[in-house]
């Protein structure tokens, strides 16, 4: 879904969220890597423990956050009800240089050059 999603470079994914059976540093990688992937801010909010109720593993996590397209955390709620605020940088366009000395680009073009979306 994200690669296919990618293509159409999104600034900004809204991912609302109930959590599943993943862990919290699985859900945290998941962030990450999709706005890497996708070199767009991620924002996700999800539920979490109620303010007067002590957290506890077997609790929901919570992690409403926002994720930079370099896939830095700006903001996150943490485990208790709440909400992530960040200043994102709109446009934002990440670049790195390509290998063998060559000048830096946008990464999204070179994440973007070897797709084939006619195959999903």
């Amino acid at each position: 879904v994200f690669s296919r999603l990618a293509i159409s470079r999104p600034e900004i994914i809204f991912i609302p969220s109930l959590q599943r059976s993943e862990h919290e540093p699985a859900s945290e990688a998941m962030l990450k890597t999709r706005a890497m992937d996708t070199q767009a801010y991620i924002v996700r909010s999800s539920f979490g423990q109620q303010l007067h109720l002590p957290w506890t593993k077997d609790k929901m996590f919570g992690q409403s956050c926002i994720v930079h397209p370099d896939g830095t955390f700006l903001a996150n709620a943490g485990h208790y009800e709440g909400f992530a605020l960040a200043h994102l940088e709109l446009p934002f366009i990440w670049k790195k240089p390509r290998s063998a000395g060559k000048p830096a680009v946008p990464v999204a073009e070179y994440l973007n050059e070897d797709k084939r979306p006619e195959l999903y």
